[in-house]
């Protein structure tokens, strides 16, 4: 899912460099490297950066009308008619196992991924969306990371902060 305005950032996150690497090119990764097949991008006229980088690579894509997450999901519910996983394109923290894992703990109802931190619920982004299916089943991870979007500049500078502090293996696995 790369569609969002970046409003709170104030310009395309998806194409922000992070270690010299655009956000979005660390969750694609973690898909193509995943058992999530075939890899679509769906993404918004809100986010023309991130398509003309995603098409310069060769990723298929698909246009959602970019109103919400929501309504893209529902665009694409409606598109698929199947189940489907969608990763919010900042959730770089993301890696293959994370999505294998969501995938063979997925039992035909809809899940949604989540970590706990402290006493609340960080949904991370990482979801199986069955067409039909309002009530999501939470799967929870322990990689409290997972909870961080890139929303602000704070935000990039926390990532930073846990890159330096753990070494770029975090990104670069």
């Amino acid at each position: 899912m790369a569609g969002g305005r970046s409003l709170r950032l104030g310009y395309d996150k998806l194409v922000a460099e992070l270690i010299g690497v655009p956000l979005i090119m660390y969750t694609y990764k973690s898909l193509r490297h995943s058992k999530a097949q075939p890899v679509y991008a769906a993404v918004s006229k809100n986010s023309p950066a991130a398509n003309d980088l995603l098409e310069s690579i060769g990723a298929s894509t698909i246009a959602t009308p970019g109103k919400s997450y929501v309504d893209d999901v529902t665009f694409l519910s409606k598109m698929l008619s199947r189940p489907f996983l969608t990763l919010a394109a900042d959730s770089i923290f993301l890696k293959p196992y994370h999505i294998n894992n969501i995938i063979d703990a997925f039992r035909g109802k809809s899940i949604a991924a989540a970590v706990k931190i402290n006493e609340s619920i960080a949904y991370i982004g990482l979801n199986i969306v069955v067409p039909g299916d309002l009530e999501d089943q939470v799967h929870y991870f322990k990689d409290i990371e997972l909870g961080i979007s890139v929303n602000t500049t704070s935000d990039i500078d926390k990532i930073r902060r846990i890159i330096w502090n753990g070494g770029y293996t975090l990104l670069l696995q």
